[in-house]
């Protein structure tokens, strides 16, 4: 300190005596204001920084003033009033000129470790209709996790897990000790599950020798597979012919998703069945069959006044078909060779 007076200056002074002393010498003292008395680092923000980041550390500065920066008392190459920093320990600095040094309190910087975020998907990134991928961040006990798509954050919290029911774009970052630290993103797509579904050209019971269309919907771009219970049928279309009794269902699919229908029951009747006979009465046929029983032949009367032809059908009582015939109107008489005697049941 320099005093003179009621002023006080504080500070670094140089002294030039050259002169011989004497009563009528001029000594001139002067204060160098670019040596500061204390040095100070200011850095560019408080706190710790995560691996992978840097801070700035800033002094004063002046003209001619030299800075020798430090770490853990180790010398480091830069000489300028600031550096950029990114390890962890102890820095000081040191500022000189003209032989004068000052050196700053220490500075501690902290680096916490961050967890590198890596997300691993239970099976195919793809799925079809409201399927869904599971997924997994890795990370340690004591974690966050954030979960986004599409940029948009979905999910946080400490579960580590997603399932992804939506196609787009996913990332998964992992929170550690305050740094985060985020995954490459995987990409999940969604494909539409083709559409199938069956209506039905007739009734779904029918009479022996009878036979209905089962007509799925038409699409573009699919395969048909049709099934009789577990039996594939030869059918390839969007239209099958069924005269067989069963239990139907048809298989869809595309490049990447395949959907089946609900099952059609189809119920086929021995001819003979009653609900398979009742036509005759409908239809106001009367016909006439003589002798009852018979042996070797028996005579028809057919109705009269009919356009068309008759059209004359013998079923045992298993239901099978032993004997079809076209007749005229008028009166027919059938001679048959029948492998058994029986019950039989003419159809007209």
């Amino acid at each position: 300190s320099l005093s003179y007076g009621d002023v006080v200056r504080t500070g670094t002074f140089s002294l030039d005596n050259s002169h011989a002393s004497g009563l009528g010498n001029e000594i001139i003292i002067s204060l160098d204001e670019a040596i500061p008395e204390s040095v100070e680092i200011t850095p560019s923000h408080t706190g710790y920084i995560c691996k992978g980041e840097e801070i700035r550390l800033q002094a004063a500065e002046g003209d001619g003033l030299s800075y020798l920066w430090q770490l853990d008392g180790e010398d480091l190459p830069q000489n300028e009033p600031f550096i950029l920093v990114g390890d962890s320990g102890s820095y000081t600095l040191t500022i000189s000129k003209n032989g004068i040094s000052r050196t700053s309190d220490p500075y501690i910087l902290e680096v916490h470790e961050s967890v590198e975020g890596e997300i691993a998907a239970d099976g195919d990134l793809e799925f079809c209709g409201t399927g869904a991928v599971p997924l997994s961040v890795n990370g340690l006990e004591g974690c966050e996790f954030e979960w986004f798509r599409n940029e948009n954050r979905i999910q946080c919290g400490v579960n580590p897990n997603l399932s992804a029911y939506t196609q787009g774009e996913y990332k998964g970052e992992v929170i550690s000790d305050g740094c985060v630290s985020g995954s490459d993103p995987v990409t999940i797509v969604a494909h539409t599950l083709p559409d199938v579904y069956l209506n039905q050209i007739g009734e779904s019971t029918i009479c022996s020798g009878e036979s209905i269309t089962l007509r799925a919907n038409l699409q573009s771009g699919v395969i048909y597979n049709w099934y009789r219970g577990e039996e594939l049928l030869e059918e390839t279309g969007h239209l099958l012919s069924v005269s067989e009794s069963g239990n139907y269902t048809l298989h869809v699919s595309n490049d990447h998703c395949s959907n089946t229908s609900q099952a059609k029951e189809i119920v086929v009747l021995a001819a003979n069945a009653p609900e398979c006979t009742v036509g005759i009465a409908e239809e106001n046929l009367e016909s006439r069959v003589y002798p009852n029983p018979f042996h070797g032949s028996f005579q028809v009367d057919l109705p009269h006044g009919q356009e068309l032809n008759c059209q004359l059908e013998l079923y045992n009582t298993q239901g099978n078909l032993v004997y079809r015939e076209l007749a005229e109107r008028g009166t027919k008489t059938l001679s048959l060779s029948l492998d058994s005697p029986g019950f039989y049941t003419l159809r007209i």
